[in-house]
């Protein structure tokens, strides 16, 4: 079995190596045809293997009839995967078809033949789609050709190399590779879902063009209609970025149908530029590509922003002229479509150049080479309407042919807009203009030309052509009833061409030519009659046939002459007279025509001070070797003036710094300032107080240097000046002169200038003398001196005459040194004349004027500044004060300030700024050391205190007038001073005041006052140190919580001073250490209130607290006498009781005395008794047996050791007794009363046990005291 299977497996190996499968061609075609449905023919070999896998093989093989293939296949090779082949499935491994050329049919209904001539129930439709698959198939080189039998046309694609694979035959397929479509090569990519019956095929794909940086991709579905393909989907159209951050990035992208006949595009959306600044439009297009073929684009956007997407933005926006030739660049860069068609452009707002061009309507058809523009319309700033209609061709060259018509409301604002400048013509009438439109490659022209302009009509036209060489040609020619030579000129700000590298400078660079002709004529606001102009302006020479006015706004004119090689070597003669009693119209018109020229510009400031004018004048030049022999002379009188100009020249004028020149002028008339204004100097016609004359002369070769002498004389004013002027080809001027001059008074002449001068300081004589030198416009005053109006001065400066790029003030750097100087009239350059004369009001000492005009005009200086002494008032001064000052027309700056004031250093900065109407003041001052004597105020020429200051200060403040500045300062700062002493507070005023009470002065407060100002200006108030903090607030000037450190009394207070009024305000305290007069409740102290102006306050002295004080101390002592009186009267009472208490001790031991006495003599009797009595009395000692024997002791008795106990209970003061208490017991103790013995003749007499002695009458101490001293008592103090 082993054997036999080894055998099958050999035969089936090598088997097929020895079969001629050629001769089964048919059997192989007869398979194809029931797999493919169509016919199948193998012209050329066939091949078949069945080990390692099957695999089949051939060539030239045809689908499809003979004579017209289908398919036409070189190659065709096939390789099948052997086990899935066993189970009834086919897995090709690999397919490869060579130069596989498909060719399919459009019928005239434009179904497709591949779809017609299929078979129906081949034996594709038999198999399983899910047991076919292709995991490879190659196409190399294959072809596709497509013939529409509708047309005849034939669309073929090429060199077709394309990998496909699928994993069904119902798919999903995917193909990619590359192919070349009319001789353009691509690259694709194709993605299919499944078929579903009844629902098509999902085709999914990107084609990218090789030569294009473009990509297309699209998504929809494949179905069949009656045999005819259809495809329904979206697509996507986007350019491919070549570099980073590329800005002109793009994409298309909507929905679409595709069919046998044309393209559908119902919605689509573009987008232009990155994302920030991107753009869209929106809307439909069409593409027929049978029959008649043709392609309309219709797209709409609400609003295009070219100054975003071409610019910078509002803030940069783009330059018109460039915008449109980009856009024209893009529109180039187009291929121009092979069919016919039309796009439709609607744009409501396109943002260009910084404005707005409102509905934009574009409507373009093609035509051969080009575009038709069918409607071009916008509505541009200035109200402007613009329409064009006409052929723009774009190759070979950009041409336009059309008519065109714009009508503009506001020309000013469209001419500024266009040019992104303002030019100055914004007052230009409405325009309207209509014509036929020729631009070519090397100019452009305007003919059939229809003006209206300022209710004017005028016809003719213009032109401007560059031609490959020679010189460009302008022409015009206008012919009208009325010209506005104003509004003119405006038109030809905006259609001038601009000078380009190559002719900038080159006076020689364009050819003009102008024909006009007006019955009337208006320029600069003045009208004339009578205008004729034919002049011709070729290769440096000027040809004036007539240039005649009748009557130009009051001057006949009339030129004629030519003149050739003006720029080089001048040949010929011009000559012309005017007889004006008006200048303006002549001025007017030579603006217009030479634009921007310096000379017209002070022509025209000086037009009206030379009239009534008479003037002739020749220019003759003759040749003289290379160069020419030219003179000009104008003589005339002009505004009462007699004026002559004599000006000569040998050599070549495009060389005249090496030419021989003579210059001349002189001028002479009645009125001086009249004579500046003649020379187109900006003065007032003030009365400069008599005549004037000016005489100029200047000689010799400007490159070696010009001899350069002036003289002129105004009103008594000279001034006089020599040097020498050089001036070089392609350098600046080099300049040397000195100049003196003098006048009586600078006034007037200031006045001319437009500056007002302090006229409260009367005549302002001066006498100067400068040295000047400079190289263009850079200039240096090397020494200046002189005085003015007394003061001397001197210094040196240097500058630029042009103002630095950005500002309008020309600067310049010095240094000056005067002898004094006003801080007041330095204010005044910025404040205005006579600011600080002006009056205030009852509010505010200081003025209340508003600001005037600076007097400081274009000028920016920066001064090393010192003076001998800087005035701040009349009274106030700062010696040798020097800082660097720097004047502006708004600004005053006084930096790094220092000097002497009061006999001590000051340093500080001082800025002062306008702003319009309103000034800003701010500043900082510091003084060291200062004689307080110096700025205290001094009555009776006396300084109310010494020793030294140091102060500190900033303050800064806003206003529109000096008084509303000083109304507004705030800041703050610091004082101190030392080791001085305050007159007229004498401390000794307060125990000198004391004694004087203690001596019966009168408590009342006027006496009080009286006696201690008097005492208190009879000396001084020496101190170490006085320290405060400084508040600027409003205004106001206030130091709180001041505190004077002095060891013989205190001080403490708040002060303030109103600056508007220059008022102070201050209450201080004066206290004394009152030792031993101290009370309660009280401080010897007075209020000393300062209230007044600060150069002389009134000063009141508040007496009431020391009043209070003195009134406490006066009821102190008064109360302490009282507690003494009444010390006294107690002690007093303490002794009376004392002796009543002696006496009554005394009776007490005279009666006990009495009573033992009187119990001894009965003892002494019952003794005897029982002596004589019988002996039967025995029972009665038994009875007496109790009684004391008389061997007992007996009681005590005065004078024994034993106290008495009623004694013992009695307190006696201490000590000796006062000698009032002496006399008291004197009078208490008569002699004898110790000395009572028992009346005589026995025993006294029986009383009842407990009896009391009878009473003495009563006894009042004053009763003793009167007894003994025989008058009452009087104690000390006790009235």
């Amino acid at each position: 079995m082993g054997i036999t299977v080894i055998l099958v497996l050999v035969a089936a190996l090598v088997g097929p190596f020895f079969i001629d499968w050629t001769v089964y061609r048919s059997t192989f075609e007869s398979y194809a045809e029931r797999v493919l449905g169509h016919d199948v023919t193998v012209l050329g070999e066939a091949d078949l293997r069945l080990l390692p896998a099957p695999s089949i093989s051939f060539s030239d093989v045809r689908v499809g009839p003979a004579e017209d293939p289908l398919l036409v296949v070189s190659q065709f090779r096939m390789r099948i995967e052997l086990p899935p082949l066993l189970k009834g499935e086919i897995r090709v491994l690999d397919m490869e078809l060579d130069r596989p050329h498909l060719t399919l049919s459009l019928d005239e209904d434009g179904r497709l033949d591949w779809l017609t001539a299929m078979t129906p129930g081949g034996a594709l439709a038999r198999i399983d789609p899910e047991d076919v698959a292709f995991e490879r198939i190659e196409i190399r080189d294959g072809a596709l050709s497509i013939i529409d039998a509708r047309t005849g046309d034939i669309h073929r694609i090429d060199e077709g190399n394309l990998s496909v694979s699928a994993r069904s035959l119902e798919g999903p397929y995917k193909a990619a590779g590359r192919l070349t479509l009319n001789d353009a090569p691509y690259n694709i990519s194709l993605a299919t879902g499944r078929a579903q019956e009844g629902s098509g095929l999902r085709v999914k794909g990107e084609v990218t063009p090789t030569d294009l940086p473009v990509n297309f991709a699209f998504d929809g579905m494949l179905n069949q209609s009656d045999a005819a393909p259809e495809f329904q989907g979206e697509f996507n159209i986007a350019s491919i970025a070549l570099e980073d951050n590329d800005q002109t990035a793009w994409t298309a992208q909507g929905g679409f149908s595709a069919g046998i006949a044309e393209v559908a595009v119902p919605d689509f959306e573009f987008r232009y530029g990155p994302d920030d600044r991107r753009f869209s439009l929106t809307g439909s297009a069409d593409l027929v590509y049978a029959g008649e073929k043709r392609f309309e684009i219709r797209a709409k956007s609400k609003q295009i922003d070219l100054d975003r997407l071409l610019g910078g933005g509002p803030q940069d926006p783009v330059d018109v002229n460039k915008a449109g030739d980009r856009l024209i660049a893009a529109l180039r860069a187009v291929p121009l479509p092979p069919v016919e068609g039309a796009v439709s452009l609607d744009v409501p707002a396109l943002v260009a150049g910084g404005g707005i061009i409102q509905n934009v309507r574009l409507d373009l058809e093609t035509i051969l080479g080009g575009w038709r523009i069918a409607r071009l319309a916008g509505r541009l700033p200035g109200r402007t309407t613009v329409a064009t209609q006409g052929d723009l061709s774009l190759d070979p060259a950009l041409t336009y042919r059309g008519a065109v018509s714009v009508s503009s409301e506001q020309p000013g604002a469209l001419m500024s807009w266009w040019q992104r400048k303002d030019t100055g013509v914004s007052a230009i009438d409405p325009v309207a203009l209509e014509g036929r439109l020729n631009v070519v490659p090397d100019g452009a022209a305007l003919d059939n030309l229809r003006l209206t302009l300022a209710g004017a009509q005028a016809r003719g036209g213009l032109s401007y052509r560059k031609p490959r060489s020679g010189n460009a040609e302008f022409t015009l020619s206008l012919d009208a009833d009325r010209l506005d030579l104003d509004q003119i000129e405006g038109l030809a700000a905006l259609v001038r061409p601009e000078s380009g590298p190559d002719t900038a400078g080159d006076p020689k660079g364009v050819d003009v030519s102008v024909r006009i002709r007006a019955k009337t004529v208006s320029a600069r606001g003045v009208d004339g009659e009578g205008l004729a102009l034919e002049a011709d302006y070729s290769d440096g020479g000027v040809r004036i046939d007539r240039l005649f006015a009748q009557d130009l706004a009051g001057a006949r004119l009339d030129v004629s002459g030519e003149i050739k090689s003006l720029f080089s070597a001048p040949q010929g003669v011009v000559t012309g007279t005017l007889d004006a009693r008006d200048l303006s119209g002549v001025v007017a018109l030579a603006a217009g025509l030479f634009p921007e020229t310096a000379f017209l510009d002070r022509l025209e400031r000086a037009a009206g001070s030379l009239v009534p004018a008479r003037f002739d004048a020749e220019l003759r030049a003759a040749a003289l070797g290379e160069g020419t022999d030219m003179t000009l002379t104008l003589a005339g009188n002009a505004g009462g003036a007699d004026a002559a100009v004599n000006a000569e020249l040998e050599g070549r004028v495009d060389r005249w710094q090496a030419a021989a020149v003579d210059l001349g002028l002189s001028l002479e008339g009645p009125d001086g300032a009249k004579l500046l204004q003649q020379l187109g100097f900006d003065v007032l016609p003030v009365d400069a107080g008599g005549g004037g004359s000016l005489s100029f002369h200047a000689a010799g070769v400007p490159a070696d240097g010009l001899a350069v002498t002036l003289a002129a004389e105004v009103g008594g004013s000279k001034l006089a000046g020599e040097g020498e002027l050089v001036l070089k080809k392609d350098t600046d001027p080099d300049y040397r002169f000195e100049f003196t001059g003098s006048t009586g008074d600078l006034g007037p002449l200031a006045l001319m200038a437009g500056r007002v001068l302090p006229v409260m300081t009367g005549s302002i004589p001066a006498e100067i003398a400068v040295a000047v030198e400079g190289t263009g416009s850079e200039i240096a005053i090397t020494s200046a001196e002189g005085t003015i109006d007394g003061t001397r001065f001197e210094g040196h400066l240097e500058g630029d005459l042009e103002p630095a790029p950005g500002e309008r003030n020309r600067r310049f750097s010095g240094a000056l040194t005067v002898s004094q100087a006003d801080l007041r009239n330095l204010t005044e350059l910025i404040l205005g004349p006579d600011q600080w004369y002006s009056a205030g009001d009852g509010s505010s000492i200081w003025p209340v004027a508003t600001f005037g005009a600076p007097l400081l005009g274009g000028l920016d200086l920066s001064l090393a500044f010192e003076a001998g002494r800087l005035m701040v008032d009349e009274t106030t001064e700062i010696a040798n004060p020097r800082a660097d000052l720097r004047l502006t027309p708004v600004m005053l700056r006084l930096d790094g300030l220092s000097g002497a004031f009061a006999g001590g250093g000051l340093e500080g900065s001082l800025s002062l700024r306008r702003t319009e109407a309103e000034a800003a003041l701010s500043g900082r001052v510091k003084l060291d050391k200062a004689d307080l004597r110096q700025v205290i105020w001094r009555p009776d020429n006396r300084a109310v205190a010494s020793g030294s200051l140091d102060l500190f200060l900033e303050f800064e403040g806003a206003g529109r007038s000096i008084s509303a500045i000083v109304a507004g300062l705030n800041g703050g700062g610091t004082f101190k001073m030392e080791e001085g002493d305050f007159r007229g507070l004498n401390p000794q005023a307060f125990p000198l005041v004391t004694r004087a009470v203690d001596a019966g002065l009168d408590l009342r407060d006027e006496k009080i006052r009286e006696v201690f100002v008097s005492h208190m200006a009879a000396g001084s108030l020496p101190f170490k140190r006085v320290d405060g903090t400084l508040t600027l607030v409003g205004g106001r000037l206030s130091a709180r919580n001041v505190v004077v450190d002095s060891e013989k009394a205190e001080i403490f207070g708040s002060a303030e001073v109103d600056l508007s009024k220059l008022g102070l305000d201050a209450d201080f305290s004066l206290k004394v250490d009152p030792g031993e007069d101290a009370v309660t409740g009280a401080e010897p102290q007075v209020g000393l209130l300062f209230e007044g102006p600060v150069d002389g306050p009134e000063r009141r002295v508040d007496i009431a607290p020391f009043t209070a004080y003195l009134t406490l101390r006066a009821f102190e002592q008064e109360v302490e006498r009282v507690e003494k009186l009444q010390a006294e009267i107690l002690e007093r009472d303490r002794l009376l009781r004392e002796l009543k208490f002696q006496r009554e001790a005394q009776a007490r031991r005279q009666r006990l005395a009495a009573e033992a006495a009187q119990r001894a003599e009965e003892e002494r009797l019952r003794l005897e008794l029982e002596e004589t009595a019988p002996q039967e009395a025995e029972p009665e000692d038994l009875e007496n047996s109790a009684l004391p024997s008389p061997d007992a002791s007996a009681p005590d008795v005065p004078g024994s050791g034993s106290a008495d106990p009623l004694r013992q209970g009695v307190v006696t003061p201490s000590g000796a007794p006062a000698p009032f208490a002496e006399r008291i017991r004197a009078v208490l103790e008569p002699s004898g009363l110790g000395n009572v013995s028992p009346p005589p003749g026995g025993a006294p007499a029986a009383k009842p046990a407990g009896s009391l002695p009878p009473l003495e009458p009563p006894v009042s101490i004053d009763d003793l005291i009167t007894q003994e001293t025989e008058g009452p008592l009087v104690l000390p103090g006790v009235q």
